[in-house]
């Protein structure tokens, strides 16, 4: 993997890259004005600037361009703790699902930055180093404590605080001198089992360090990972068994790998384990990046076919044919990951304008999913249990048939959803190879029976530190009622 390698370092080792499969529109507007962008070679200034260009005013279409305008078990030590951080209770959010076409804007204007974990979205938020288990490292994450927009910042060290909203549109932040990331997964699925499926969503350009960047997971639901990471990464269990992955490489280019059974498919371009694309053009070639702005990247995935780009820039990493995909429907994991942003900057690294490297605020908007069904996602009523804390979790309505316990977890866990009577071991998704003694975090899915409104949880620690379980909650495929 080169992600941190620099362009020069890749071409002096003699690497061809290949490139992505997304399909990235570009959102441009500035805090007052629309800011300046390069159009790809070909694609006329007026067509491009007119599809792309709003500032952030009450006249602005939702689905336009935006910017940052002012406008208790007796083998575990202890019991519940009064100490306890309080339930963290989804609110309702701005998601729709109409005609089989789901979107969310993300509407809403709080006077500072809210925290944001509605209905309908799974967050998770996950860091490596146990010291960093109960509190985040800080950072100065963009938008100021009255979501004044950026370069204003506010500090924020609190999980809650890592996914906030302001201005209409959502933000993640995270600063891991270790490894930490960040996914935002909606409750449908993308179906491409009979055709194409489109995948949008705006996120800003603007990047303070190579080593912090996005993804996106689209993996069969019964094999997701809520942990998903690629291989040789320095935590976690790797990639699900089967999935697509599109990630943003240290040069701002999209890259997309097809991974099936743990392994990903090869293809006959170097780098083999890419979808065959562009891998030397970073959208910085063709846009000024900004954090004031957001750009639509759109993926399109066919069972024999992937497009990634942006095409109101005339470009596209990625654009075709790939070997038949064995699944045909996938959950969606939009991602952040730090993997210790501040180092090695300056050498071939991505510094912010101010030439240092920092930890980013990636900010997203207007997310849709076309065509999309419905999944039963049920959110627990606090975040995290461990064995100094609260040890068991409420959930506002009973889990239908075919149900699942999802959550992330470090130490040995074991679960009761008959109020302690009997007890079974959490189950780890499915992983390539066997959770391995690091201490660290691990995905679960374990099956709970219809009717479970309320799951205790106990556990022994392992060598990092006590038992710890977080953003836990229910899936099922069973249809909600929407």
């Amino acid at each position: 993997m080169q992600l941190h390698k620099s362009r020069s370092a890749k071409v002096a080792a003699g690497v061809v890259l290949v490139a992505v499969a997304f399909t990235l529109g570009v959102y441009v507007a500035s805090d007052d004005q629309s800011a300046p962008t390069t159009n790809a070679p070909g694609t006329p200034a007026s067509t491009a600037d007119s599809t792309s260009a709003a500032s952030e005013s009450t006249q602005a279409d939702s689905t336009s361009p935006i910017s940052e305008s002012t406008q208790a078990d007796s083998t575990s030590a202890g019991s519940e703790s009064t100490q306890a951080a309080p339930p963290t209770v989804p609110g309702p959010g701005t998601a729709s699902l109409v005609n089989g076409v789901f979107t969310d804007t993300f509407d809403g204007k709080p006077g500072s930055p809210k925290p944001w974990h509605p209905d309908g979205w799974d967050v998770t938020v996950h860091s490596r180093d146990a010291n960093t288990w109960e509190q985040l490292d800080p950072v100065g994450a963009m938008h100021g404590s009255d979501c004044g927009a950026p370069p204003a910042t506010h500090e924020a060290s609190s999980y809650d605080q890592a996914v906030f909203q302001c201005k209409d549109h959502v933000m993640t932040t995270m600063n891991s001198t270790g490894y930490g990331l960040i996914y935002l997964t909606p409750d449908v699925i993308a179906d491409f089992s009979n055709g194409t499926a489109t995948i949008k969503f705006d996120v800003s350009t603007l990047r303070t360090s190579s080593r912090d960047w996005w993804d996106v997971w689209i993996t069969p639901f019964a094999e997701n990972l809520q942990l998903a990471i690629d291989t040789g990464f320095p935590d976690l269990s790797g990639p699900p068994k089967d999935a697509i992955h599109i990630r943003l490489e240290s040069e701002n280019v999209l890259s997309v790998g097809i991974i099936r059974d743990f392994s990903l498919v090869q293809f006959p371009d170097y780098p083999n384990d890419r979808v065959t694309g562009d891998w030397f053009t970073g959208y910085n070639t063709f846009l000024k990046p900004d954090a004031a702005r957001r750009d639509t990247v759109e993926i399109q995935i066919s069972k024999n076919h992937l497009k990634v780009g942006m095409p109101q820039h005339n470009f596209f990493w990625v654009d075709s044919a790939i070997p038949a995909l064995n699944f045909g429907s996938g959950i969606v994991q939009f991602g952040q990951h730090s993997y210790n942003p501040t180092k090695d900057c300056g050498d071939g690294t991505i510094p912010g304008p101010d030439g240092k490297c920092t930890p980013n605020t990636w900010h997203w908007d207007n997310v849709s999913i076309a065509p999309a069904t419905p999944f039963t996602m049920i959110k627990a009523d606090r975040r995290s249990v461990s064995d100094h804390g609260a040890r068991s979790v409420q959930f506002a309505t009973p889990a239908p048939a075919n149900s699942f316990l999802r959550f992330a977890a470090t130490g040995t866990i074991e679960v009761s959803v008959d109020e302690g009577a009997t007890w079974q071991g959490a189950v780890l998704s499915p992983i390539q190879k066997p959770s391995e003694d690091d201490g660290g975090f691990h995905s679960y899915w374990t099956p709970v029976t219809a009717g479970t409104n309320r799951v205790m949880f106990r556990g022994q620690g392992s060598w990092q530190g006590p038992w710890n379980a977080r953003d836990i909650s229910v899936w099922s495929l069973e249809v909600p009622t929407r």
